[in-house]
């Protein structure tokens, strides 16, 4: 599963999901659910809390922890 998240939006094929992708990715769940699109600082959190190293992307083994 977390091999065809990153197909769909991993748009720039870099192996990781930048903050654009994961923002695109967040709000694409929510809008599924009937679910407003998340705030920023909403965003910016659930981005920390899932970013473990803090290098500023969601690598896929970090994409793991949140599928």
């Amino acid at each position: 599963m977390v091999h065809k998240i990153f197909a769909k939006y991993d748009k720039d094929r870099s192996g990781f999901l930048e903050k654009p992708e994961v923002l695109k990715l967040l709000d694409e769940i929510l809008i599924t659910q009937g679910r407003p699109k998340t705030s920023q600082s909403q965003f910016n959190r659930f981005f920390a809390e899932f970013d473990d190293n803090g290098d500023g992307v969601i690598s896929k083994n970090e994409c793991y922890n949140f599928v």
